[in-house]
């Protein structure tokens, strides 16, 4: 939800479904890119890891990279201790994000169950 908020504050375009459907483009390169880091970092490849880290160093900088490892290191570690000490989502992010849980599917997962009920 705050991807799409920042997009709508910013005027861009984004095709979210990008998210979870890599033959589509999320409608801007960068996002492209750092989608692309996100799948290498959660895979097990760390030659495609460290080839992504060099791309993304190339063509955004440092500080991109670094803020790029350090906001999906950070939710990773969010995400892990409130589904394991079983703090709820709130009711109004959840029902404020229906449609893009529809879009993109998400309920599909197995840790789905933890966001809604």
């Amino acid at each position: 939800m705050v991807l799409r908020a920042s997009a709508e504050i910013s005027g861009k375009e984004l095709n979210l479904r990008a998210i979870v459907d890599r033959d589509v483009s999320i409608g801007d390169a960068s996002g492209d890119l750092l989608l692309a880091f996100a799948d290498a970092v959660v895979g097990t490849d760390n030659a495609a890891l460290a080839a992504i880290q060099q791309r993304v160093l190339d063509t955004l900088g440092a500080e991109a990279l670094r803020s790029a490892a350090a906001v999906g290191a950070n939710f990773s570690r969010n995400d892990r201790i409130a589904n394991g000490i079983g703090i709820p989502l709130e009711r109004e992010f959840v029902t404020q994000g229906a449609d893009l849980r529809a879009l993109l599917d998400l309920d599909r997962f197995l840790s789905a169950r933890n966001s809604l009920g």
